[in-house]
């Protein structure tokens, strides 16, 4: 398939919420090959190049790639994460979980990680589940079981409730 006549790079592109001011907490490097950790530089892309057409010419189009930014746009202590799972059943979601409460919490000094339960369900108000309280000693060994502690739905739920 040619991603170059179907995509463009403005539909590949996340938007952001302004730039990012706060310096990352995170105690990694710049610097490629000093045996540190690096940030992840903005401008990295990752090419949706042709695998399956041999010869083709690479895609002009890139996704952003993830990880860990020097400049971030929330101050970690005074913001309130949440974790939602939505969707199908993944056998090791709950290790995910544990891991981004862990990175939260004790590498980036979040105070308060909540867990959304049920997907996107979690987010109306009117069906009743409150979100928990995910802390370290809560997740501790979610990673022994499948699935997701937090429970996931794949029904819709109107945007704005969610938003809200």
């Amino acid at each position: 398939m040619d991603f170059s006549t179907t995509l463009t790079q403005q539909q590949l592109d996340i938007a952001t919420l302004g730039p990012p001011t706060i310096q990352s907490p995170l105690n990694l490097s710049t610097t490629p090959g000093d045996n540190v950790c690096d940030f992840t530089p903005d401008e990295t892309r990752l090419s949706l190049e042709p695998r399956f057409n041999a010869g083709a010419a690479p895609s002009p189009l890139g996704l952003e790639r993830g990880g860990p930014r020097k400049q971030i746009f929330f101050e970690p202590s005074k913001t309130k994460a949440a974790i939602v799972t939505c969707g199908g059943l993944c056998p090791g979601i709950n290790n995910v979980i544990r891991t981004a409460v862990f990175e939260l919490m004790h590498n980036y000094g979040v105070p308060s990680v909540l867990g959304i339960r049920y997907g996107f369900e979690g987010l109306n108000p009117a069906v009743g589940r409150p979100p928990i309280e995910l802390t370290p000693d809560v997740v501790s060994n979610i990673h022994h079981h499948g699935g997701t502690m937090l429970g996931s739905s794949r029904g819709p739920q109107e945007p704005s409730t969610t938003v809200e």
